[in-house]
Order: C-alpha cells, then sequence, then structure tokens
C-alpha cells in the first residue's frame, strides 16, 4: 500500500489534468484552475519540507564540524537574516516587498539590492569564464562539425560586435594569422598555412571592399540566426517535447517510478 497508494494518486491527477486540457466544458473547465490552486498549495508545502530539510542539513553539519562546515554557517546566517529582514520589513510596512525598505539598512530590498545583486554579479561573472573555455574546446576545428560551428560563431560575431564590421574582421585576420603561425611552429605546415592564407585573405578582402563588408556582414549574421539557428532550435524543442510526452505516460501509468521511494 506503501507503494500503491502514491501510483493511484498519480494515475488519477494526471488522467484528470489530460481530460479538463481537452475538455473545456463543466464540469471539467473549473476543475483545471481548481487543481492548479491544489498545485500551489503542495508546492507551498514541498518548499516548507525543502527549508527544513536545508536547515537540519547544514545545522549537523555545523554541530559536528564537518569538512567545509563554515559555509554551511553562511548558508544559515544568509537564510535567517533574510528571513529576518524580510519579517522586520512586513512588520513597518504591511509587506516585504515594500520599494522604501531600499534605502533602509537591513530592509529586505536593501539586502537584495547590496547583497544578493553582488553576488550574482559575481557568480555570472565566473561563470564568463567558464563560457570562454568551453567554447575555445568547442570551437576547435577537429572535425567537419566543429569547423562549421567554429565558422558560423565568428560570422554571428563579426556582424554583432559593437566595434564595428571592420575592426572585429581586422582583428579576426590577425589572430588567424596568429593561429597559422602557432601550428607553423608546432610542425603542422598544411594547417598552419591554411589559416594564415585565409587570416591574409580576409584581411585584404575587408581592406579592399570595406563598404561592402559592412553591408554583408549583418545580412550573414541575421540570416544565420533565423535560419539554421531557429530549424536547430525548433529540432531540440521537438524533442524536448517528445520526451517530456513520453516520460509523462510512463508516471501516468506507473512505468516509472522513481519518484517513490527505493524502500
Amino acid at each position: 500500500m506503501k507503494r500503491t497508494l502514491p501510483l493511484i494518486i498519480t494515475f488519477l491527477a494526471g488522467v484528470f489534468v489530460v481530460v479538463t486540457f481537452f475538455i473545456p466544458r463543466e464540469p471539467f473547465g473549473s476543475l483545471e484552475q481548481r487543481m492548479l490552486v491544489w498545485y500551489s498549495i503542495l508546492g507551498g508545502f514541498t518548499l516548507l519540507l525543502g527549508i527544513d530539510s536545508l536547515i537540519k542539513h547544514h545545522t549537523r553539519k555545523v554541530a559536528r564540524r564537518e569538512k567545509d562546515w563554515f559555509y554551511s554557517l553562511v548558508t544559515l546566517f544568509g537564510l535567517f537574516g533574510t528571513l529576518a529582514a524580510g519579517i522586520v520589513t512586513w512588520a513597518k510596512y504591511g509587506t516585504p516587498l515594500e520599494l522604501a525598505s531600499l534605502n533602509e539598512v537591513g530592509g529586505f530590498f536593501w539586502v537584495y539590492k547590496w547583497i544578493m545583486v553582488p553576488l550574482q554579479g559575481t557568480m555570472f561573472a565566473l561563470l564568463a569564464f567558464f563560457i570562454a573555455s568551453a567554447a575555445y574546446r568547442a570551437f576547435r576545428a577537429r572535425t567537419f562539425d566543429a569547423t562549421l560551428l567554429l565558422i558560423a560563431a565568428i560570422l554571428v560575431m563579426i556582424g554583432r560586435l559593437s566595434m564595428g564590421v571592420v575592426p572585429a574582421t581586422l582583428i579576426l585576420a590577425v589572430l588567424l594569422v596568429a593561429a597559422g603561425i602557432h601550428r607553423l611552429l608546432i610542425r603542422k605546415p598544411v594547417f598552419g598555412a591554411v589559416l594564415a592564407a585565409l587570416g591574409v585573405g580576409l584581411g585584404v578582402l575587408v581592406l579592399a571592399f570595406p563598404q561592402d563588408a559592412i553591408r554583408l556582414a549583418p545580412q550573414v549574421q541575421e540570416w544565420l540566426m533565423s535560419v539554421p539557428q531557429t530549424a536547430a532550435r525548433r529540432g531540440i524543442l521537438i524533442g524536448v517535447t517528445l520526451g517530456t510526452i513520453a516520460m509523462s505516460i510512463r508516471i501516468i501509468l506507473g512505468i516509472e517510478r522513481t519518484y517513490i521511494s527505493s524502500t
């Protein structure tokens, strides 16, 4: 019964949602909105359970002085500090979302502006280096697919850089020549010669026909973003949608049971 009851509830809830979606007439039409309210209530309870689990885990870690327990202490301090700021702002203004708390030290929006926003900025600044590292690995022209990705990325960057098409293309040409020389030095003459020739040819073309380059670069970039990129994105979305439907059917029919305790 411990495993059967959750399966029955999941099956009935899934069937009700599907029925109310395809049959908008009463009584099914209002049932959909009612189930959304139930979902919000259940979401609130799961949030409380998550907070309780978070507090227990980090409190236990601090009490036992386990490895990296100081970070658990910072987590608890941030949790209760933000909660206290929200309660104080709510008691003073009647709502924790009062914009006047932005200028008060310890106010809810003050905490958001001077603590959360800088932390988010730091996180995304670090993320930029990881993205650059991943892009370097992905754009290395070792295969035909990687070469196409590299060419498309270069064309999009040239069309979108704020410094202008001609300076961006010249910088790219210099980088290609430098990469070609580097390949020549590490005894890869064929690929190095191709890169160097490509860089020199690109630089000469841009200097010889700057107006055409300025006119064509945004058009090429827009075409790449609206045609190949859109087609690939739609293919990915179709695959994700089909996978979601398949997983939903498996959950409704009780085939997928990973959400149930393994005991």
